[in-house]
């Protein structure tokens, strides 16, 4: 058995002492992001919810805040299996247990869903955008989150989950006045099952040293990157603030910054009256905002950096 040190995985100012096991690794084992950041109140919860023996742990925030790379790079960098399931309106528990479909000799195969395999094999299932499932197909999970497991009558079996079986569950509030359709409030007796965590945007040091690594990857020079990714991570907090007020359509995300940065980088010479961060910035965002709203953003955009954005 080995145990990993939070603080030197992920590079946090926490006591050494606090450590994981080691996971088993395989091939559901998710990529490592280099460039992730993990926060320490995060890690506090992540390392909270692994030690206690619980089955599931809700992630709200949002979008683009972090939900699903927190569980994501927690079991990259740890050697943990993760499987993703991205939920929709019409996700049945078939879709999850499994179903029979045709094989090769013309026969019925049962083929296990991602909620099966990882209950079998003790790996941790990360159920992406989960409340817009029906309430009632998401009150089915209960046997799963509580680990009792359940019987499978295609299988004429009752399954019960292997030590290690996880479920994470990330969410976008309910609230259409937000932008984020299509989301049902669940039932009360599912979410007392689980572990809940608000995802918040990074604070804002953090968030510009993730802008800045996609700078200084390009070439700039650690200082200017610094210079420049601090006045982005400015704006997008007054965005926010925006969005907050009802005043905008939609929150300028931490993965909204990245994309600006990057586009930013790419148009280094976008031609006509554009600066590459005001051209970065209408790919990332301002193009998906009504003509006022991208109008008002921009001139903000010129107000911080020059450049004579288009309006």
């Amino acid at each position: 058995m080995t145990n990993l040190s939070l603080a030197k995985v992920f590079n946090l100012d926490m006591p050494e002492g606090i450590e994981i096991e080691q996971g088993c690794g395989g091939a559901f084992v998710p990529p490592q992001n280099p460039s992730y950041k993990l926060r320490k109140e995060l890690a506090r919860v992540m390392y909270g919810f692994f030690v206690s023996g619980d089955v599931a742990l809700t992630l709200m925030g949002l979008q683009g805040c972090g939900k699903s790379s927190l569980p994501r790079e927690w079991h990259a960098r740890l050697g943990y299996p993760l499987m993703e399931y991205t939920c929709n309106a019409r996700t049945e528990m078939t879709d999850l247990i499994g179903m029979y479909k045709p094989n090769e000799k013309g026969s019925l195969t049962f083929a296990e869903g991602p909620l099966l395999v990882c209950a079998r094999n003790g790996y941790s299932l990360l159920l992406d955008e989960y409340n817009v499932m029906d309430p009632g197909v998401a009150a089915a999970m209960h046997p799963w989150i509580e680990g009792t497991g359940a019987y499978v009558p295609e299988l004429k079996e009752f399954v019960r989950p292997a030590p290690g079986f996880r479920v994470f569950m990330t969410a976008n509030p309910a609230d259409a006045g937000q932008g984020f359709m299509g989301r049902v409030e669940q039932d009360a007796a599912l979410e007392d099952r689980s572990w809940s965590v608000w995802v918040d945007y990074a604070n804002q040091e953090d968030e510009t040293e993730i802008v800045s690594q996609i700078f200084v990857k390009s070439g700039e020079s650690p200082e200017s990157a610094e210079t420049v990714s601090k006045k982005m991570v400015e704006m997008a907090n007054k965005l926010r603030k925006q969005f907050a007020e009802g005043r905008l359509k939609m929150a300028m995300s931490t993965r909204c910054l990245c994309r600006w940065a990057t586009c930013a980088t790419i148009f280094s010479n976008a031609g006509g009256d554009t600066t590459p961060l005001s051209f970065g910035l209408e790919l990332a965002f301002t193009n998906k905002l009504p003509p006022e709203e991208k109008a008002a953003v921009n001139e903000m955009a010129y107000q911080m950096f020059g450049g004579g954005p288009k309006k």
